[in-house]
């Protein structure tokens, strides 16, 4: 890693193309915390406000001049992002609203079962809790074990069978930074007849999909505030053409017929369903979320979305070393292909939250979760931030 005088990464070296400016809060603030809510660029905070500027003084004139973008332009970021056709990919307003459209629809049944993680996001469980309430379905939760604080592919595998109808799972967990296998345990779904939905939150942005698990999943959906630097309110998906083929969506509204303007051609007798996963899309849309998602890839893009995952896993790496040097139990995997943005740690005979407080009070941005310390650091963040965290880690200890 090559930094500059100030820890700032020297673009000449061929590092990720990032401005300072771009995050004004960093000039005073380690911000570790990504994985909590995404600093948004100030590009792209322009990007909103001249939207926002154009509608409120213009009317229906500034909505029109911008449609294409916000309707168009949000769907060829998700291509993008996903790295699939545009047929395939829809920007939902939440994963929420995306996972339980198919749970809803899918609609287990009493003698099926669906597999779920024990401490995931609750994104990814509520809506087939919600469901096998209504229906009876089994709920399987898979959880460490061994001793161990992760659940692994092989954990979530173990209780998949004939009977399974869905594995809903976050493919980077949120607490402990694990990333899922998603090539092996798509193979295991598909080969069981069974749906895999996947909650990216904390991997889009950051790692970029292969064909192979692509080809794995049915879904896969994230919200844009956290590791895509946008703002909540739109959730990017993926739909496979297996799910897509068949799904016939819960909610319908205003979009469902894929109106184009003047908006006065659709027919609210009957429902044409789009021929692609923009079925997913059925109101309104908010437009502000897909105007910053659209700028936000345009911005990761432009600082080279090929680097991201080096330079996030650099910085892990680094940080992880240190936390284990004072004592620290690191329980996000070391191995690259097993983790992406998040590192996870505690000490056995220090108070995780009085480190938390500690962080915070000394500027430095990080998350308490369950009894860990979550570090969750981005393409703004640099080895000088690592540093700093360290330090006052080291001072709570007694080791400055």
């Amino acid at each position: 890693m090559v930094t500059n005088n100030d820890g700032w990464y020297d673009r000449e070296s061929g590092s990720l193309s990032v401005e300072q400016d771009d995050f004004p809060l960093i000039a005073s603030v380690s911000y570790l915390n990504s994985a909590g809510l995404g600093l948004v660029p100030l590009k792209v905070q322009k990007k909103v406000q001249k939207y926002m500027q154009a509608l409120g003084t213009r009317g229906t004139f500034g909505y029109f001049e911008y449609y294409e973008e916000l309707m168009n332009g949000a769907i060829a970021s998700a291509a993008e992002l996903w790295g699939a056709p545009a047929r395939n990919v829809a920007v939902a307003t939440s994963v929420s609203e995306a996972v339980s459209q198919v749970a809803w629809w899918r609609k287990p049944r009493r003698g099926e079962n669906v597999v779920l993680i024990c401490d995931d996001s609750s994104a990814a469980t509520y809506s087939w809790l919600r469901v096998a309430e209504d229906t009876g379905a089994e709920v399987r939760f898979a959880s460490p074990q061994n001793g161990s604080d992760v659940v692994t592919t092989r954990d979530v595998m173990a209780l998949i069978d004939k009977n399974t109808a869905a594995v809903c799972i976050s493919h980077v967990h949120w607490i402990t930074g694990y990333r899922l296998d998603l090539t092996r345990l798509g193979q295991m779904v598909r080969d069981h007849d069974a749906l895999l939905i996947v909650d990216a939150t904390h991997s889009a942005g950051i790692v970029n999909y292969t064909p192979e698990e692509l080809k794995a999943v049915d879904m896969l959906v994230t919200g844009s505030f956290k590791w895509l630097l946008g703002l909540a309110g739109a959730a990017p998906l993926y739909v496979g053409d297996r799910l897509l083929g068949d799904f016939n969506p819960i909610l319908v509204g205003s979009r469902t017929s894929q109106p184009l303007p003047p908006f006065d051609q659709t027919d609210p007798t009957r429902i044409n369903l789009p021929n692609d996963a923009r079925r997913f899309e059925y109101g309104s849309s908010i437009a502000v979320p897909r105007i910053a998602f659209t700028a936000s890839i345009k911005y990761l893009s432009d600082v080279g979305r090929d680097k991201i995952l080096q330079h996030i896993q650099s910085l892990g790496s680094e940080l992880a070393e240190r936390l284990i040097r004072e004592g620290a139990e690191v329980i996000t995997p070391s191995a690259h292909q097993k983790r992406a943005g998040i590192i996870s740690a505690y000490f056995p005979d220090h108070s995780s939250k009085v480190i938390y407080k500690a962080l915070l009070s000394n500027n430095v941005a990080a998350s308490l979760r369950s009894r860990f310390l979550r570090f969750s650091p981005h393409i703004f963040n640099t080895e000088k931030d690592i540093f700093t965290a360290i330090d006052v880690i080291k001072t709570v200890l007694g080791r400055a």
